[in-house]
């Protein structure tokens, strides 16, 4: 099993807080199979494949938020999970774009924040641009923490 794990500061001003939030971005080869809920995805385990919208919802059990959308003739879902805890925050936020060609949803982005509090998903239609914002009652609120730029995801 091969995974690569990409640790990243999230760049935003603490507010003399002195604390950032973690963001992980993980991306997945087609040798894992050791994630269950995603391993049911597709039958030959790639969990950054699925057939249907179901099969992503079903494997995503602390998902608390769905947005779907079209842009540039695309169908795209979002999920936004916030993970049980004691403390610190974890909240995940994965995007998958429907691919015409193999009629199959494509992962784009699995990514991890802890430290965050809540999170409010956005996308701007002008922009292509889908966004992670803080929501919670603290130095992240109305800050984007995680941006996807869709127009580098559409054909």
């Amino acid at each position: 099993m091969r995974l690569l794990t990409l640790l990243i500061g999230a760049a935003l001003s603490c507010l003399g807080c002195g604390e950032q939030p973690t963001l992980a971005v993980h991306s997945t080869n087609q040798d894992n199979q050791d994630n269950d809920a995603n391993s049911a995805l597709i039958e030959w385990g790639n969990p950054n494949v699925a057939k249907d919208k179901q099969a992503i919802k079903a494997a995503a059990k602390y998902a608390a938020e769905w947005m779907e959308f079209e842009y540039a003739d695309h169908k795209f879902l979002c999920g936004l999970s916030e993970y049980p805890t004691f403390g610190n925050s974890h909240l995940s936020v994965e995007c998958w774009v429907f691919r015409d060609f193999s009629g199959e949803w494509e992962r784009l982005l699995d990514s991890h924040c802890h430290g965050l509090g809540a999170g409010k998903m956005i996308f701007s239609e002008q922009s292509g641009v889908f966004e992670l914002q803080g929501r919670a009652n603290n130095q992240f609120r109305g800050k984007s923490v995680v941006t996807l730029d869709l127009n580098a995801a559409v054909d």
